[in-house]
């Protein structure tokens, strides 16, 4: 419950700081918490792992914590690594292991919140946001889109 008031004051004692390097750097830190959290579970499974645990993914039988206090947290922080990534993509080089990194920790988090968190920010921002994108240029890809989610368009 920490990670807000301590992001949020850093935000507003940096305000002579541009967007995309803060969160260039947000996601460098988010990134490393990831990794923090796999190497957790890999070395320290007793700390790491909430074990055994009925979830949602068939085979297994742990829920991941990592460094966080506990899964409801992981999941979260997981959510908003993906939403960065989605938002201010990251070079090829470093996009694809954050979105592994993250995509990893979020499943094994295995938050239910955060996956209808995940599932609501899907539908009503980054879909409209992908959408309003491909109108802006138009192509073959818009009017594909346009045929698909427009009945008789």
């Amino acid at each position: 419950s920490l990670y807000i008031p301590i992001v949020l004051g850093a935000l507003i004692a940096l305000t002579q700081v541009e967007l995309p390097r803060l969160v260039g750097h947000l996601k460098l830190i988010l990134g490393l918490v990831m990794v923090l959290n796999l190497v957790a579970a890999a070395m320290f499974p007793d700390f790491a792992l909430l074990r055994p645990y009925a979830g949602q993914l068939p085979g297994i039988d742990f829920r991941l914590y990592g460094v966080t206090s506990q899964a409801n947290t992981l999941g979260p922080i997981a959510l908003l690594l993906l939403m960065l990534e989605l938002y201010y993509p990251s070079r090829v080089v470093f996009r694809w292991p954050l979105v592994v990194l993250a995509l990893a920790n979020f499943l094994l988090a295995q938050s239910k919140t955060a996956w209808l968190t995940a599932f609501a920010v899907l539908i009503f921002a980054y879909l409209p946001y992908r959408f309003m994108a491909l109108q802006t240029r138009p192509d073959g890809q818009t009017m594909a889109i346009k045929l698909i989610l427009v009945p008789g368009g």
